[in-house]
């Protein structure tokens, strides 16, 4: 992928996910919510694989979430006979629904893209190295110290494109681009190729990514201490195909922070 700043005067609709608190009921499965957190829209409790077998009133997807589930608490619940099959269980994360609404750049925003001309010139400087035309100014700062900087800032381009697009809205937790190019948070751990659809053969193309600041919603912002990512992409089917089940297997990359 071309990691020059985008051409934000001609970039494609992007649609941007916020997550915003809402009355519980909204986000009930027979809704079918955009949401986040608690337990997927789709899973139906009711019809579950597993379910206590002393009280008979809560339902699990499989036997591991029961296990952990009853040393949550369901184990006091069940023998007072005031288990709730309608609480939440205290092991599902935080839930917020998502509100999308269509980008909108800053006239900040769109000067972003004037920093492209320094990222050409660097370009252009790793090109004279690789084929020995640099002279007396690789290797030597006295020359024009701007070249070193640019050298530094190599690792940084990336980044700075993926702050400076996301700073009209930096709450935003989603991006949502059919056929478009994640906003990656780093040159490095980029997927060299994105396989094709496992049910037609056909190509995947980027859809949407799930940005960090989603961390801060799930409670999951102890670095080190939980699940953590710089930025999820998702790639499906690019002719949403029908063939196999309803609910399809796609390729999701992770793109951490830190190596």
């Amino acid at each position: 992928m071309d990691d020059d700043f985008l051409d934000l005067d001609n970039a494609g609709s992007v649609d941007v996910g916020f997550a915003e608190k809402c009355d519980p009921w909204k986000l009930e499965s027979h809704f079918f919510p955009s949401k986040i957190g608690g337990k997927p829209a789709w899973l139906n409790f009711s019809h579950g694989t597993s379910h206590c077998g002393k009280c008979q009133s809560v339902n699990y997807c499989c036997r591991e979430h029961q296990v952990a589930d009853w040393k949550a608490g369901h184990n006091s619940e069940c023998s007072s006979g005031k288990a709730d099959p309608q609480r939440k269980c205290p092991l599902m994360l935080p839930e917020w629904e998502i509100e999308i609404e269509a980008e909108e750049l800053t006239d900040e925003t769109r000067e972003g893209n004037r920093e492209k001309s320094e990222e050409e010139k660097m370009k252009e400087y790793e090109n004279l190295i690789k084929e020995g035309k640099a002279g007396t100014m690789h290797g030597d700062s006295s020359a024009d110290p701007d070249f070193d900087a640019m050298n530094e800032d190599k690792e940084d381009v990336v980044f700075k494109k993926f702050k400076k697009r996301i700073a009209a809205t930096p709450d935003q937790v989603l991006r949502y681009e059919k056929d478009g190019e994640p906003l990656w948070v780093s040159q490095e751990h980029q997927p060299n190729a994105i396989p094709p659809c496992e049910y037609c053969g056909g190509e995947r193309t980027f859809e949407f990514q799930i940005l960090p600041q989603m961390l801060n919603h799930l409670s999951l912002d102890q670095i080190g201490k939980s699940i953590d990512w710089g930025t999820i992409a998702i790639f499906t089917c690019k002719e949403s195909c029908d063939n196999g089940d309803a609910y399809k297997s796609e390729f999701v990359y992770k793109q951490d922070i830190v190596q």
